[in-house]
């Protein structure tokens, strides 16, 4: 399991900085990165909640595994600031 949340982790990373399209940090970046994300998983059959946190400083993308995911497989991005 935790080979699937490394490969996937490092495909969102590349994801995430193709969905920025340049955009100020925002509540429209911040729907454009979770509907992203959110398909990525499910297209790998992963089950995680997808909460991002959009700010003038940046925007934060947590991903929260399922229970019963091991915990070190939780995942925070960081674009901007």
């Amino acid at each position: 399991m935790r080979d699937r949340w490394a490969a996937v982790a490092d495909a969102l990373e590349g994801i995430c900085a193709d969905a920025v399209r340049g955009d100020p940090p925002g509540p429209e970046l911040a729907a454009r990165l979770r509907a992203v994300v959110t398909a990525r998983l499910l297209r790998e059959g992963l089950r995680a909640r997808v909460v991002v946190e959009s700010d003038r400083r940046g925007t934060t993308v947590h991903v929260i595994p399922a229970p019963g995911t091991p915990r070190a497989t939780a995942l925070r991005l960081t674009i901007g600031g």
